[in-house]
């Protein structure tokens, strides 16, 4: 007999196929009514739900993915503060924002796997372990900063 974590994880697969050929088809995106500047991702994220749990190693992977590829941009503490950011033609994401705070998984889940010029898609790059890793970890580092107040620091020039 086959456990419900097999199951689970089926189920999971099937629903990021669908993701993926809708996103492919179709063309999923900013919303046609949101600002220019403003990146909303389709509604049906908000019932994304993480398949990991907080657990040491996912924030381990999740930091270290972060360190290695949006940490540039985003800078160290998710302020949007990162080295090669500031030669970009749109500011990177400040993660602090409280409209990004506000965001659910899900949503940074996509935003990630689907990319939005100038930040790059990483659905090849990355597995969706290591997405939803990432996003793990941007929940941490938003709740220290938060907590810390770190928000609020600056590069150092």
């Amino acid at each position: 007999m086959l456990s419900k974590k097999y199951y689970l994880s089926i189920l999971f697969s099937v629903f990021i196929l669908i993701f993926w050929v809708n996103a492919k088809v179709l063309k999923i995106g900013v919303h046609r009514n949101a600002p220019v500047n403003k990146w909303i991702a389709p509604s049906y994220t908000d019932t994304l739900v993480s398949p990991i749990l907080p657990e040491p190693i996912h924030l381990q992977n999740g930091k270290r993915i972060y360190a290695m590829e949006c940490e540039v941009c985003h800078g160290k503490w998710g302020n949007g503060d990162g080295e090669a950011g500031f030669g970009l033609s749109v500011s990177p994401g400040d993660l602090n924002h409280k409209g990004v705070l506000a965001e659910s998984d899900g949503s940074l889940f996509w935003k990630i796997y689907t990319g939005k010029k100038p930040m790059p898609s990483f659905n090849a790059k990355l597995d969706t372990t290591e997405i939803w890793q990432v996003v793990l970890y941007i929940r941490l580092v938003q709740s220290e900063n938060q907590f810390k107040g770190s928000h609020k620091r600056k590069r150092k020039k």
